[in-house]
């Protein structure tokens, strides 16, 4: 069995740089409010704060407006999943202790709220408003990734991170004032309905994602694959996977994925132990698949799954300062893989939640270290999340199809709607009307 000082050892160094020495909070706190209880999307918003939570911070402290003994179970399995050493309190929060609030209600100046109105996602300092609508459920979690994000910030003391409050229209993915009345958009009326699913790579993006598709009660048959195993290292990043599936022995990522998800059964997942090009040149098939997430970031294989004549795709990533993208590629209408990264380009590699922080020494000077952010990954995820929530809903024409935002500074949202490149050889031997006349079985060949 691990030790507590080998596993903070292994996860903690790599999580966080502790060589400039521990979190100055000794305590984070998460409160659930008890208009926050009249909404089932608060149960999957609270098991991941906790979980979120549970990967950095020193120690917990829990509060629940009632007795909800199953919640408290389901926090208690999270936390001890994410890190089996570290204690729980459940009580009110210390005084002065940054604090996420989940669900609208007041707030002192610590907290952080988080909420969702509609596909509105809220973070905010102190009180939130009540919801004109009723939140969307991976709405609610992308939100809960930007308070994490918030909290993160106020725990570590920031300098030049300062923390800014937020409501991302998560529909158009545009940051939208706190003034008069949003428009309604369409809000979802059953679980998503994914049919056939591929998914490449179950790393700290994709593993996140398959955790939220459980979370919501997603139904897929979904193809996952992914070569690689879960280390220690990773449990800072992903909330999928747990010390069980890291030691004694480094679990192959697709069967932890398969483990972790029992409680899913509407989410069936065929593991696949390979790499993609491996499987393209095997068991790939042209048009036997519904939708596709291309969620590894090896050397060249988005553009080679490109070539694969891959229904609508989804797909995020992180950057190496707090930056977090998405990329909607349906076939024929918008920029494919190949078009987002040329195989012949000098593209910067894609950093797997990283970015620079800026702390107080203890002589009360600044200095800057590369820190990996426990948050931004699942934020990356939120969004593939989002997007799939919405796939049935009626197509969303004119919709932007490529996303970014600096996590430091999520007002600094840009969303764009690129067409497919004149140049790009996919594009233009695989337009629209080619995969629809030939594979117009895919359940979304025509959205967007």
């Amino acid at each position: 069995m691990i030790s507590e000082g080998e596993f903070l050892a292994r996860r903690g160094n790599r999580a966080l740089r502790l060589g400039y020495g521990a979190c100055p909070t000794g305590e984070v706190a998460l409160i659930i409010r008890p208009d926050a209880l009249d909404s089932p999307t608060s149960v999957p918003a609270a098991i991941t704060a906790a979980n979120l939570l549970a990967r950095w911070v020193p120690s917990l402290a829990v509060h629940l407006p009632t007795e909800d003994g199953s919640l408290a179970t389901a926090i208690e399995d999270a936390v001890r999943s994410a890190n089996p050493f570290l204690k729980v309190r459940w009580g009110p929060a210390g005084p002065g202790r940054p604090t996420l609030a989940i669900g609208p209600g007041g707030g002192e100046a610590n907290e952080v709220t988080v909420w969702a109105d509609g596909w509105i996602a809220v973070s905010a300092r102190g009180a939130g408003r009540p919801a004109r609508v009723e939140p969307v459920t991976s709405v609610l979690l992308f939100a809960v990734t930007l308070g994490v994000g918030h909290v993160f910030r106020d725990a570590w003391r920031l300098a030049h991170h300062g923390a800014k409050d937020m409501r991302w229209n998560a529909w158009l993915h545009v940051a939208e004032p706190d003034v008069g009345d949003h428009k309604r958009h369409p809000l979802p009326i059953e679980q998503p309905q994914l049919g056939r699913v591929l998914q490449v790579g179950a790393g700290a993006v994709g593993s996140n994602v398959i955790y939220f598709l459980g979370l919501m009660n997603a139904s897929a048959d979904l193809v996952l694959i992914d070569h690689d195993v879960v280390k220690i290292e990773n449990l800072d990043r992903s909330l999928l996977f747990g010390l069980e599936h890291a030691s004694p022995n480094e679990m192959p990522k697709v069967d932890a994925a398969v483990l972790a998800t029992e409680r899913y059964p509407s989410l069936r997942i065929n593991p696949e132990r390979s790499k993609w090009a491996h499987y393209a040149n095997g068991s790939y098939r042209v048009g036997a698949f519904d939708l596709s997430l291309a969620l590894a970031n090896e050397d060249d294989v988005w553009p080679a799954m490109a070539q694969a004549v891959l229904p609508l795709t989804l797909q995020a990533t992180t950057d190496a300062e707090w930056g977090v993208a998405l990329g909607v590629h349906a076939p024929g209408t918008g920029y494919c893989l190949r078009c987002r990264f040329p195989p012949d380009a000098q593209v910067l590699p894609t950093i797997c939640s990283e970015g620079s922080i800026e702390i107080e020494t203890t002589g009360g000077e600044t200095e800057t270290v590369h820190a990996s952010l426990p948050f931004q990954s699942a934020a990356a995820a939120a969004l593939i999340a989002v997007e799939i929530e919405k796939l049935g809903l009626d197509p969303i024409e004119g919709a932007p199809n490529y996303v970014e935002a600096k996590l430091q500074r999520p007002e600094h949202l840009l969303s764009l709607y690129r067409r497919p490149s004149p140049a790009c050889p996919t594009c233009r031997d695989f337009p629209e009307d080619y995969w629809v006349e030939k594979y117009g079985s895919s359940r979304f060949a025509r959205h967007r």
